[in-house]
């Protein structure tokens, strides 16, 4: 997806962090905006940032752990540009702390956002894209915790690395059948986000994975990278049809 200009981008979890970055970049790079999360005055205050600055741009709220949410989206995403070319399913939450310790409802919410989400944004949008029969591309935001383990965040660190395997599983599918659309897994490292306050409802800790979590805060706020970013990379790992980034 070599040109950006004019093209239409959808990304969830766009009230703030990486997903609001993206959409500033998107905004930046002359494309129209999508902004879909559950937090609507957030989307709603970006929109209005993007449109003063004469951005085409559209809050929609949405659950993307819902898949009728998330084909709402595309249904409106169509019917107010006519069509989408670049997905960034961003949403996520953090959450999970020692593997025998985390609730099976934590290990449910963060894999119902985390993983969940990304599959109903793939199935809501990929069959639109190959339709359009145009360039397109799918940015799938995973992390490093999907590609290196380490202690603690089990449900966390679980939903990320199926989220890279269900990417590279898409990447292979679309040139099986030849779509002219790309895709992207974002595997970031510590990057300064409200995630850690967007995290599922923890079940109760022991005082080592108490400690694990007060740890990774620390490296976070002290090392985490601006999102800022992030994004710029993610649209020139779109531009240059880069899988990993």
């Amino acid at each position: 997806m070599k040109e950006l200009r004019g093209k239409v981008a959808v990304i969830t979890g766009a009230a703030s962090g990486i997903g609001a970055a993206i959409a500033r970049e998107c905004a930046d790079r002359g494309m129209r905006v999508v902004l879909a999360d559950l937090d609507d005055a957030g989307i709603d205050q970006l929109a209005a940032e993007l449109g003063a600055k004469g951005a085409a741009a559209m809050a929609v709220p949405t659950d993307v752990t819902s898949k009728a949410s998330v084909e709402a989206l595309a249904s409106t995403t169509v019917e107010h540009f006519g069509g989408a070319h670049l997905l960034c399913n961003n949403a996520g939450i953090g959450g999970g702390g020692l593997s025998w310790e985390t609730s099976r409802r934590e290990w449910n919410d963060v894999m119902d956002v985390d993983f969940w989400g990304v599959l109903n944004g793939i199935e809501a949008f990929v069959p639109l894209m190959i339709r359009q029969d145009e360039p397109a591309h799918v940015v799938n935001t995973s992390s490093m915790a999907g590609v290196v383990t380490g202690a603690g965040m089990a449900a966390y660190r679980t939903a990320k690395f199926a989220v890279v395997a269900l990417s590279e599983t898409l990447f292979h599918d679309l040139d099986v059948v030849g779509a002219p659309i790309g895709v992207t897994v974002l595997c970031p490292g510590w990057v300064n986000t409200s995630i850690g306050l967007n995290a599922a409802e923890p079940g109760q800790r022991s005082a080592a994975s108490a400690r694990i979590d007060a740890a990774l805060e620390s490296v976070v706020l002290s090392e985490g990278i601006d999102a800022v970013v992030v994004a710029s990379s993610v649209l020139d790992a779109v531009v240059a049809g880069q899988l990993y980034l």
